[in-house]
């Protein structure tokens, strides 16, 4: 039989004369083939007391492990080189393999970007976000100039609105009980150009006709008004009796000191439309990219520490951050102003303006040295900054002492908006035991604000101070959903809340001036007949007064009088 290891033709033994292999005992003889083949060597046995060497594991090619026919390979010739089988090519899987070993080393790359990175130059993402912050208020002032270039104020402008209050309690003692018109309406026009103001000031039970109102006008000199429901009679008061400065050039230049040229300039005005603004949109947003080009500049010079990452807990929801310490140093605040002078000196749209500054012997390089030398004793300015995933700000520290060696504490700025972090800001100051926080959200066409204020409690228990209020713009109306004052200063407390809404037109004719208050009386100096006739007109309309104030304090005013 043929050794299934080597392809020797072993006969009938049970063991591979030539390579040693074990050999499966054939049930039947094997079939020779026709062709007359050498018999194989037999197989010696060995002598008694004759030692047989091992047989020897030998070294085989390829072309040995051929089964063999005479010497040859099986079906070949003698002489003819060894026919190996074919091999089935493997590159469609090997490219398989690459390809999935780059697909995976793409994906973990893509995905460890932002650690390398980190590794690589662990102050990039702080320096992004400091970035980042300054062209968010590089954008918040353009978009209020564009806002206030697109918002015209004529000089004869229409105020019209109601306020309501809500609550009034002050010392425990609730005002509102005493009322029972508890809405203000008014509907006032203010006209520039003649620097004179009008209006209707009404009361009344929420959103119900007025049941008292107060008519006047006002110029530079004078405040007329009256009272027609309770009335006939019109009343002129100086401006100056009742503690109002005017609006006249005279009073501005005894306030301002000889400005006359001013004050000239101020009644010539035609117009105070806003949207004259616009063209100088371009000086402001030219001025802005300057000085942002500084603040970069000062920013790639701070020092920076990585100090970990966390989940900041926000009043917003919770935020992944990585935390920086942050130094800013004279050198780097040095480098950062004078790239920004650098850059508004360069720039053509802003040069024009600086030539004022020559005029009191200004330039470029004497700001500068100004600059140095007021910053010559300043200190390393450290604080702490929260980066998020997306390079933003979430909220910095500072802390005081920073800046003053007597005060403890710190200030801290957060910007936790959903879809802009600027959309939802605080600030928080808690200085010497001192708590100041101030809110400021945005959301769609609605602001709310809100202000706490709450002194050392060691030597001030109980006390504090709290303002908000929630407002929303559609087009030229505002409405004041509420505001609300509360608070304990000292031994007294309040409570006081009101809502209403506010809108603004412009107006042709003023529909109220002096020539409308006829016959007036002069308050400081009326006749013994004067009086008693608004005496007599005002007991007439006490069912007036009674539809405003409560019965309580009705009787306690008039019940004497047994009206």
């Amino acid at each position: 039989m043929f050794c299934t290891k080597c392809g020797y033709n072993a006969g009938d033994a049970k063991f591979c004369p030539k390579c040693g292999n074990p050999l499966a005992v054939q049930a039947t003889p094997v079939q020779e083939p026709v062709v007359e083949q050498p018999q194989a060597a037999p197989v010696q046995e060995p002598v008694m007391g004759q030692q047989v060497p091992p047989v020897q594991p030998q070294q085989y090619t390829q072309q040995q492990f051929q089964p063999q026919f005479n010497g040859m390979p099986f079906g070949g010739q003698p002489g003819a080189p060894v026919q190996e089988p074919k091999k089935k090519k493997k590159w469609p899987k090997v490219v398989g393999i690459v390809a999935a070993i780059v697909i995976v080393l793409c994906a973990a790359g893509y995905f460890a970007y932002p650690y390398i990175s980190e590794m690589i130059s662990p102050k990039k993402q702080a320096v992004t976000a400091l970035k980042n912050a300054g062209d968010n208020f590089e954008t918040l002032v353009s978009d209020s100039m564009d806002s206030l270039s697109t918002t015209s104020v004529s000089t004869k402008e229409q105020v019209k609105g109601s306020f309501k209050l809500g609550s009034a309690t002050v010392d425990g003692m609730n005002y509102m009980s005493y009322l029972k018109a508890d809405t203000i309406n008014y509907d006032l026009q203010v006209d520039t150009s003649t620097q004179t103001v009008s209006g209707t000031l009404g009361l009344s039970s929420g959103s119900a006709a007025n049941i008292i109102n107060l008519q006047f006008y006002t110029d530079t000199n004078y405040v007329y008004f009256k009272i027609p429901e309770l009335f006939s009679e019109s009343f002129r008061v100086s401006a100056s009796d009742l503690g109002l400065s005017t609006y006249g050039s005279a009073s501005i230049s005894s306030s301002l000191g000889d400005l006359s040229d001013v004050s000239s300039m101020l009644g010539s005005m035609g117009s105070m439309d806003l949207s004259s603004l616009s063209q100088y949109s371009d000086v402001i947003d030219a001025v802005m990219k300057d000085v942002m080009t500084g603040f970069d500049k000062m920013v790639d010079q701070c020092g920076y520490k990585k100090t970990g990452s966390s989940t900041y807990q926000s009043e917003n929801g919770d935020i992944k951050v990585t935390t920086f310490d942050v130094t800013l140093t004279k050198d780097a605040l040095i480098q950062g102003i004078n790239t920004a002078i650098d850059a508004l000196y360069a720039d053509s749209t802003v040069s024009p303006y600086l030539s004022f500054l020559s005029l009191a012997g200004g330039s470029k390089e004497t700001i500068k040295s100004s600059v140095q030398a007021g910053l010559s004793t300043m200190k390393d300015v450290p604080f702490t900054i929260y980066v998020n995933k997306d390079d933003q700000i979430v909220k910095a520290i500072l802390n005081v002492s920073t800046f003053s060696a007597t005060e403890t504490g710190d200030i801290s700025f957060e910007f936790i908006g959903k879809d802009k972090p600027t959309d939802y800001v605080i600030v928080q100051a808690n200085i010497d035991d001192v708590s100041i926080k101030y809110a400021l959200k945005t959301e769609n066409d609605s602001v709310s604000v809100a202000c706490d204020i709450i002194p050392d409690q060691k030597e001030n228990s109980g006390e504090f101070i709290s303002i908000a209020y929630e407002m929303a713009a559609s087009g030229t109306t505002v409405s004041l959903k509420n505001m609300s004052v509360k608070g304990k200063v000292e031994d007294n407390t309040f409570d006081v809340s009101l809502s209403g809404d506010i809108a603004t037109s412009s107006f042709g004719v003023m529909s109220l001036s002096s020539s409308s208050f006829k016959g007036y009386i002069n308050p400081s100096s009326m006749s013994t007949t004067q009086q008693t006739k608004l005496s007599e007109e005002l007991l007439k309309n006490l069912p007036v007064i009674k539809k405003v104030i409560s019965d309580s304090l009705y009787n306690q005013m008039f019940g004497i009088l047994g009206v």
